[in-house]
């Protein structure tokens, strides 16, 4: 049993200090972890100052150059493509001629047009692991664009056999039709995806389509 006359007062009354030392001890503690942390933030923040001050990173040359080489071997084979696809027009996804002479005359002109593009689209060099993937979409949609033609030309065969004294649109009635259609929209969707991929390259070294169009 305690001895009231040794200890009047028990510990936690006669030491009220140990646990306010304790407690600043904590807080110093606390504050010590705060600064430090203020003091990442303001490094960081400096950082981001210097770096937006400074502009972006130089640009690699060599990568400059092969995009634009890339590109431009891109377009030259794009605007080729055009006159195919005005070519094609005359019939169109959705068959705009009432003669089957028409659509195979047609068609087995921009088959033949197709071919020697997407071979062209195909041989590109590429000398630099970033036009890899735009290349790759490219050559996607030459050669779905080229099933696609090929699939119609099959269906027109089978429409004018089935349907001989109709017209080509009944081929739209036909299963194969939409397997045609469906490979020419396809490539579409490629092609737009390598524009964009081609245009964030460019973008990368400085450049926009404009600048290679008017000979920058």
């Amino acid at each position: 049993m305690r001895d009231p006359r040794r200890n009047p007062v028990p510990a936690r009354y006669r030491y009220p200090r140990k646990a306010e030392r304790e407690q600043g001890g904590n807080r110093r503690r606390w504050a010590a972890i705060g600064a430090g942390i203020l003091a990442l933030v303001i490094v960081a923040a400096v950082g981001a100052f210097l770096m937006l001050r400074d502009g972006s990173p130089p640009i690699d040359e060599g990568e400059r150059a092969a995009v634009v080489a890339f590109t431009e071997d891109v377009l030259d084979v794009e605007v080729k493509r055009e006159g195919v696809l005005a070519e094609f027009g005359q019939v169109g996804i959705d068959i705009r001629t009432t003669e089957f002479s028409v659509v195979f005359r047609t068609l087995e002109s921009v088959i033949a047009k197709q071919e020697q593009l997407a071979g062209e689209i195909r041989s590109i060099d590429s000398p630099s692991n970033v036009t890899a993937l735009a290349h790759t979409l490219f050559i996607d949609s030459y050669e779905r664009e080229l099933e696609g033609y090929e699939l119609l030309n099959k269906v027109a065969g089978q429409a004018q056999a089935i349907f001989p004294d109709s017209t080509p649109r009944r081929l739209r009635r036909l299963d194969g039709y939409g397997n045609a259609t469906s490979k020419i929209r396809a490539a579409n969707r490629s092609r737009e995806r390598a524009y964009e991929e081609l245009q964030e390259l460019l973008g990368r070294v400085g450049l926009t389509f404009e600048d290679l169009s008017s000979g920058n």
